[in-house]
């Protein structure tokens, strides 16, 4: 959903509210600006069924889903190789750039550390 409140006497959005909004939310921003003043779109688009998504999932690589989550995770590379069983963050370096592929069962590993599924690293 997305809610765009103008500011009166101009068409310029003073603000954007992007995501899911409570109706609480929708009450104020009616009470506080006016109604007259928001415009609220809430068609909800399923975004991996969309072109910016098809496109965008063909560009991401095993080793780029890994670097995310690590990162998400504040880990470095030498403490995810420590996590996995592993002596050298080099090779989770080579996992993030591409110059290694990623085993089924470190994939398995990777999933359960991460709480995703394996579909999604590989």
């Amino acid at each position: 959903m997305l809610a765009v409140v103008k500011m009166p006497h101009t068409n310029h959005a003073a603000f954007k509210v992007i995501g899911r909004i409570d109706r609480k939310t929708i009450d104020y921003l009616n009470n506080r600006f006016g109604r007259e003043n928001i415009d609220i779109d809430e068609e909800v688009i399923d975004i991996m069924e969309t072109d910016w998504f098809d496109r965008l999932s063909k560009t991401v690589t095993p080793g780029t889903v890994v670097r995310i989550y690590r990162e998400n995770f504040g880990l470095t590379q030498q403490e995810l190789a420590e996590k996995m069983g592993m002596h050298k963050g080099s090779y989770i370096s080579d996992i993030e750039h591409g110059r290694r592929s990623i085993s089924k069962t470190l994939a398995i590993k990777l999933a359960d550390f991460f709480k995703i599924s394996m579909e999604m690293i590989l």
